[in-house]
C-alpha cells in the first residue's frame, strides 16, 4: 500500500506545503503591478514544483501591459530554485 500511495503521488503530485505556498504568493504579490494574488496552487512533480496562480491588476491597464506583468511573475516564480514550471492568469481587481 506504501509503494502504491508513493507511486501515485509521484505521478498526480502532491500539494507543496503551506508555508512554500505563503512564500510563493508573496514573490508574486511582490512583483511590480500586481495588486492581489486570488489564487496560488503548488503541486509537486517529482523534484519540481509547478505553480498556477491568478493575480489581480489595475482594470485600466491595456492587454498588452497585464500580460506583461503577468510575464513577469512567471520569471519571478520559476527563478525560485524548486519551481520548475509556473503559469499565470490575468485579471482586473475588483
Amino acid at each position: 500500500v506504501r509503494l502504491a500511495r508513493t507511486s501515485v503521488s509521484l505521478l498526480l503530485g502532491t500539494s507543496a506545503p503551506a508555508e512554500r505556498v505563503s512564500a510563493l504568493r508573496a514573490v508574486a504579490a511582490s512583483t511590480e503591478g500586481v495588486l492581489g494574488v486570488s489564487r496560488l496552487v503548488a503541486i509537486t512533480h517529482g523534484a519540481a514544483l509547478h505553480v498556477e496562480a491568478e493575480v489581480e491588476v489595475d482594470g485600466a491597464l491595456r492587454v498588452d501591459e497585464a500580460h506583461r506583468i503577468a510575464h513577469a511573475v512567471e520569471a519571478r516564480l520559476r527563478a525560485e530554485a524548486d519551481v520548475g514550471h509556473a503559469m499565470v492568469h490575468v485579471g482586473p481587481r475588483e
